[in-house]
């Protein structure tokens, strides 16, 4: 008897971690500070944070989310899975910020003949958004970076394959990045600098003091990384105004000091980029802090972000949304 006791508070102990299969689609994570006001962390402002949990759409398992972009035409936030899928999902907002939201579909990306991508060619990790805000509604297109076969891809938003994003033919040599699983971490298209992508972490033979983003035209830019050295490149957001802003992580399972940080990136001369830390997020404060990888403006000064839980128990799939203060 005591032995069944023992398994079965083992057994509930572990399902307080792991994210069950369930008709809920979040619980909110209270961030507020005593006093009942929105958290602020350097120069963001904390209005909602969402434990997304465990489940399935349309044959899709909503894990290993990469990657966010907004619809305001759709009124859809894309969210890209490493595993080649594309969920949708439908957010409600009240004056506090983020109030509801609720998957409504989800797609696998296909290839040019209509089949579903397979590993290691499903390996999505970057996301963009086309057309989301011209007023337009049936013609959003989605531009796909890639990691362990390192490519651009546009892609309709029920997977559909469109066309391949042209790049320098050294950009899609796996041979060149860190090793295969730090090729092409994200991508965004800027007014000026056209379609930028960038890995999680500097090429092989690059110097590492240098963070360099690669523009589809052959070009770069670079501004000095993170004093980090393990800080990873995760997303890249442009900025209405032309500013970049990244999101870098430092993630390890074997680590406690978890570390998030946006940074936002201003033309100072040329092709170089001056870097202003707008806030960094540690393990053990109000804000938690987990694997953060996605990141996409919803209007104005507010941004939704997103973390990969790496489909393990210790982890979860946490959506914020948060203001940039100026």
């Amino acid at each position: 008897m005591y032995i069944w006791f023992r398994h079965l508070a083992l057994l509930l102990f572990l399902l307080c971690f792991i994210s069950p299969l369930s008709a809920l689609d979040f619980e909110v994570i209270d961030t507020a500070n005593e006093d009942g006001t929105p958290l602020s962390i350097g120069s963001i402002k904390v209005l909602s944070v969402f434990r997304l949990f465990t489940t399935s759409k349309n044959d899709q398992d909503l894990v290993e989310l990469s990657a966010l972009a907004w619809s305001k035409d759709e009124n859809i936030l894309y969210a890209l899975s490493d595993h080649g899928s594309i969920f949708h999902f439908r957010p409600a907002f009240n004056e506090n910020g983020l109030s509801d939201i609720h998957l409504i579909d989800a797609y696998p990306l296909l290839g040019a003949s209509d089949e579903d991508l397979s590993y290691p060619w499903s390996d999505s990790e970057g996301l963009y958004l086309k057309n989301g805000d011209n007023g337009r509604k049936g013609d959003d297109e989605l531009l796909v970076s890639f990691e362990l076969k390192p490519r651009l891809q546009w892609h309709q938003p029920d997977g559909t394959f469109i066309k391949k994003e042209s790049l320098p033919e050294w950009l899609e040599d796996k041979s060149n990045y860190h090793n295969r699983h730090k090729a092409l971490e994200s991508v965004t298209i800027h007014h000026e600098y056209g379609v930028i992508t960038a890995p999680e972490l500097p090429m092989e033979d690059a110097d590492w003091q240098i963070l360099t983003l690669y523009q589809a035209n052959g070009g770069e830019l670079t501004t000095s990384r993170d004093e980090l050295e393990d800080m990873s490149l995760c997303a890249i957001e442009a900025l209405p105004g032309g500013d970049l802003l990244i999101l870098e992580r430092r993630h390890s399972l074997l680590a406690p000091t978890w570390t998030t940080a946006l940074t936002k990136l201003s033309a100072v001369n040329g092709n170089t980029l001056e870097r202003e830390v707008m806030a960094t997020m540690n393990v053990g404060g109000r804000m938690p802090v987990d694997n953060y990888e996605g990141l996409t403006r919803h209007t104005g000064h507010r941004y939704f972000m997103v973390s990969d839980n790496n489909e393990h128990f210790m982890q979860q799939t946490l959506l914020v949304y948060f203001e940039l203060l100026p």
